[in-house]
């Protein structure tokens, strides 16, 4: 299982459909070796009880829609990934791998953040059609392709204090220099 969270991070930057296979297969791994009664104990805990409440909330929020039901249910599919929060935090406190699904997913935003270089100076090169495509944007769009270099820059503070403060000042630059870059990316790219 741990496994397919390192495939799920390495895909998550660059596909939708993978990101879902890889999903459905970490669940499928993890059934075998979960202890059901600390699932369930671990469900209560605020850290995954927040990521069920604000689904519950969203799925609430639809009550008094006019729009079809349809609709409802297509609007409440996003915060349907929040559910696999609680699974993902269950888990990785039992395995010592958490990391490793951070730095691939900070590798295959590295590598999309150099993807996205490559298309702002040759547009022709994205996988996106012709009519949907923006400079810079490799795949998906200018949205998700912020967040995740976002995120990993917030993400790579916590390591880089925790290296100064150790006095290993090139693995600092080195992160440091990592997350200046896809905030680079961000300031001149993607806006």
């Amino acid at each position: 299982s741990d496994l397919f969270a390192i495939l799920l991070a390495l895909s998550l930057p660059w596909s939708t459909t993978l990101v879902s296979v890889f999903a459905v297969l970490m669940l499928i791994a993890m059934v075998p070796c979960a202890d059901i009664d600390a699932l369930l104990r671990s469900f209560k805990r605020p850290v995954a009880a927040i990521p069920i409440a604000l689904f519950v909330l969203a799925a609430v929020g639809t009550l008094w829609s006019p729009a079809a039901w349809s609709e409802r249910i297509h609007a409440v599919g996003p915060t349907l990934k929040l559910l696999m929060l609680p699974f993902l935090f269950y888990h990785f406190e039992r395995s010592g791998r958490g990391r490793w699904v951070f730095v691939a997913f900070l590798l295959s935003c590295l590598l999309l953040s150099v993807m996205s270089w490559i298309v702002a100076y040759d547009p022709e090169l994205s996988r996106k059609p012709k009519e949907y495509a923006a400079r810079g944007i490799f795949v998906k769009d200018y949205i998700d392709q912020s967040q995740e270099f976002a995120l990993c820059a917030v993400a790579l503070a916590y390591p880089v204090f925790n290296l100064l403060r150790a006095r290993k000042l090139w693995p600092a630059l080195a992160l440091s220099l990592a997350g200046l870059s896809l905030v680079a990316n961000m300031a001149f790219v993607i806006v």
